[in-house]
């Protein structure tokens, strides 16, 4: 978890993801054929012959001191040497010549069986993607922790213009989240923004990451730190999708937020949530920060620069108690 956008997924829809992979078999290609010059290199025994020959020669040459007879030998020889090589290498030649029209061959034949096995696994996908909605809902039922009521905590500035957002493309199945008791705590955690797929049964956390409070400047969401680590454990055993981005990335590419949760979508149902005015938009990935780098943030007053950027900052500094 070094970036946002971070999408954690349930072990439930982990092994129906693994369960829903198409496995083909692994056919190997067929194996090159071996060069001449290989065949030569891995032909020890010619080289012994060849040395053994040219030994011989220099003995009879040597020994009969340069005698006509002796030449005539040694170039009969020579001459043998040579046919024989030459007769080698024209079979090595046929030989590679074959070889080459079988694997010519033998390489057709297995790149037909690759493109008929990747039209199957096509095929077999697209006959998944139209179950999968009725079988991710089959498996869920009943199965999803529930919230015990509405959750009352302060909303951030950036939750409810995302909230906006959300619902011009995906309608009333997002809203604000609600609050879960802790066992063992008198405290309760409370989601910012929940999208339900009535098709899928598929249930979305989404989380607004802020580097720090607005009034303290504490450092928030920090990876440092075990908080959000044990609230994702949380909810990930209740069967929820959590997906987080940082606010940054939801105040200044809301729409490109929306983008990356209907990919999220497609991938996970194959149900496409993309809306004709959604125009597709790159994401810009923000970093996840530590505790030191929030405490940077805070000094700089990063959060405030891109809040008053897109307007949300005074807004929300024009408002009054009543």
């Amino acid at each position: 978890m070094k970036t946002y956008p971070v999408l954690l997924l349930p072990q439930i829809i982990t092994d129906y993801l693994k369960s829903q992979t198409v496995k083909l078999p692994n056919y190997e290609p067929p194996i090159l054929p071996i060069s001449i010059q290989e065949r030569l290199k891995q032909s020890l025994w010619i080289k012994w012959i060849g040395c053994g020959l040219i030994g011989c020669l220099a003995i009879i040459v040597l020994s009969s001191h340069w005698h006509g007879i002796a030449f005539g030998l040694a170039l009969l020889a020579l001459i043998g040497l040579g046919m024989g090589l030459w007769g080698l290498w024209r079979y090595y030649k046929q030989e590679e010549q074959r070889q080459w029209q079988d694997y010519t061959k033998q390489l057709r034949q297995w790149q037909k069986s690759q493109s008929l096995l990747q039209r199957y696994q096509k095929r077999k996908q697209r006959s998944q993607l139209t179950l999968r909605p009725l079988q991710l809902k089959q498996r869920l039922e009943g199965k999803i922790l529930q919230p015990t009521g509405q959750s009352y905590a302060q909303k951030g500035v950036s939750e409810p213009y995302f909230l906006t957002i959300l619902q011009m493309y995906f309608g009333e199945i997002t809203q604000f989240g609600g609050e879960f008791p802790i066992p063992g705590s008198k405290y309760r955690y409370s989601q910012d923004i929940i999208l339900i797929d009535p098709a899928s049964g598929l249930h979305f956390d989404i989380e607004i990451d802020e580097p720090y409070e607005g009034k303290s400047k504490q450092p928030h969401h920090c990876i440092d730190e075990a908080q959000d680590r044990q609230r994702n454990q949380f909810f990930l055993a209740g069967n929820w999708i959590i997906v987080r981005f940082a606010e940054e990335q939801v105040v200044k590419y809301p729409h490109a937020c929306c983008g990356y949760l209907t990919d999220v979508i497609a991938t996970l149902t194959g149900i496409n949530y993309h809306h004709k005015k959604l125009k597709k938009q790159n994401l810009p990935l923000v970093k996840c920060w530590t505790r030191n780098d929030a405490r940077r943030m805070a000094a700089w007053s990063h959060r405030e620069q891109y809040l008053e950027q897109t307007g949300i900052f005074r807004q929300t500094k024009k408002r009054k108690p009543k």
